[in-house]
């Protein structure tokens, strides 16, 4: 009766999410702990996403850290592929977290993937199918309809008044622009990538990009803000699609101190730890820094183990191969599969220093996941980023990082010495920023302007 009682009192808000719980990747957890946190401050979560997870790995544990305010609804979604076809007409479960559970997601641990050239290899039937129906602008265009009408039901049923969409994939702002179109809605569309710049958050292919740069473009023409992860989306914003700064807002995600172990800074043990999935793109600085440190250090050896938490199958292949002429790294590798977050922050209050390592010229408008939850734990960081960056940008306001530069000998001396001192751990409070409970806070005073702008203000 009590949770009756305070949805009542709530200001419903319709949330259309890509991802969401029990997936359990980096993705999600931004809209996670919007969801979990909102009806603390006045809000009601009335979650869109998707029926059909067929890419990640799953917890359920997320479901049940989220309040009973949260109302869950989930639209059919068909992958566009040949597995998605087969698998809706009653064929087998292909999805990723089953054949993880029989086995059948294997790691290629000791032989790194064959060299052979894509080129040389026939196209199979599942691409051609992926291919022809596939991106338009992305594979989840199959969604936006069923999702639509889905949303349209509950914004009659709650008399929604505000709308919250999170992308990519840009489909999902597709059906943000056709609910808009036809209710009297507060928009605010928050951005988890720099959608349209650069190769990696761009859509492939001719007719696929001119779709995506026409619903980008429309959606932040029609949306009331704009919010992102990192502070470097609005000038991209400004420059691709003349976003005005006035409607733009800077709002990082939080790690969940709920999750949070003790602090015990005079208890850090002796390994090195990379939280997440490794980058193909990789700089082998990094590596080759660490092997030389070994390679020159007679005794007291600052660190034990070099640790990857995440996606083994996808990590243990890139970095055996990267470190292969480095014998002295690589008898102290070691690989462990994805973990809740709970466990995977228990790794980091832990390690003698994380690593944030993609190189000193990609991703300068990044505020990597991991990132965020290194500042907001106050763990030390070893970085190797570029000179002008988000990352850097932010890791010298938390004063927690050593940089790497270009020099091997020099770096490895230095950070010997770093890592031998003990790094620090907090040196300054702008570990603040980066909690879950800040970034909710945050988003509530934005929903209260839009509201009020609206003439609706929240309950």
């Amino acid at each position: 009766m009590m949770a009756a009682a305070r949805s009542s009192s709530l200001t419903p808000v319709l949330m259309l999410v890509p991802y969401f719980a029990p997936q359990s990747h980096a993705a999600m957890f931004r809209a996670h702990k919007l969801a979990k946190y909102l009806p603390d401050y006045g809000y009601r979560p009335i979650v869109v996403t998707t029926d059909t997870n067929y890419l990640y790995n799953e917890d359920p544990r997320l479901l049940s850290e989220l309040p009973p305010e949260v109302e869950i609804h989930r639209a059919r979604y068909i992958e566009p592929t040949l597995r998605g076809i087969r698998m809706a007409f009653g064929g087998a479960d292909r999805r990723f977290v089953a054949l993880k559970k029989t086995g059948k997601v294997a790691v290629s641990a000791q032989q790194p993937p064959s060299g052979d050239s894509p080129s040389l290899r026939l196209p199979s039937l599942g691409s051609l199918v992926a291919d022809v129906i596939g991106d338009w602008p992305d594979r989840y265009w199959t969604w936006t309809s069923p999702a639509t009408r889905m949303a349209e039901q509950l914004i009659r049923k709650h008399d929604i008044r505000l709308l919250y969409t999170s992308a990519n994939p840009v489909s999902f702002l597709r059906a943000g622009l056709r609910i808009r179109q036809r209710n009297d809605l507060a928009w605010l569309f928050d951005s988890r990538d720099p959608l349209g710049y650069g190769q990696k958050h761009t859509a492939k292919g001719g007719l696929a990009r001119w779709m995506e740069h026409r619903i980008l473009r429309s959606v932040i023409a029609s949306a009331d803000h704009v919010s992102g992860l990192s502070g470097a989306y609005g000038p991209i914003f400004f420059d691709l699609f003349g976003l005005e700064e006035d409607r733009w807002t800077f709002i990082p995600t939080g790690f969940d101190e709920a999750y949070a172990p003790p602090a015990a800074p005079d208890k850090r043990g002796r390994n090195l730890l990379h939280v997440g999935e490794v980058m193909v793109n990789q700089s082998p600085h990094v590596f080759k820094t660490l092997e030389y440190l070994l390679e020159t250090t007679d005794k007291d050896v600052p660190f034990d183990k070099l640790v990857f938490v995440g996606r083994r199958e996808v990590n243990e292949p890139i970095i055996r191969r990267m470190t292969a002429n480095l014998p002295r790294l690589m008898e102290r590798l070691a690989f462990l599969d994805h973990r809740p977050q709970a466990e995977v922050y228990a790794l980091m209050r832990e390690a003698r220093a994380c690593l944030l390592v993609p190189g000193p010229t990609r991703y300068w408008w990044n505020n990597f996941a991991k990132l965020v939850d290194y500042i907001g734990l106050s763990v030390p960081v070893i970085a190797h980023v570029p000179l002008v960056s988000e990352a850097r940008h932010e890791l010298e306001k938390a004063g927690t990082a050593y940089f790497l530069g270009t020099n091997i000998a020099e770096d490895a001396a230095a950070l010997a010495g770093w890592l031998a001192d003990g790094p620090p751990t907090a040196i300054s409070d702008y570990a603040a920023r980066y909690t879950a409970r800040r970034q909710v806070a945050d988003f509530a005073a934005l929903f209260d302007r839009l509201l009020a702008a609206k003439g609706d203000a929240a309950q």
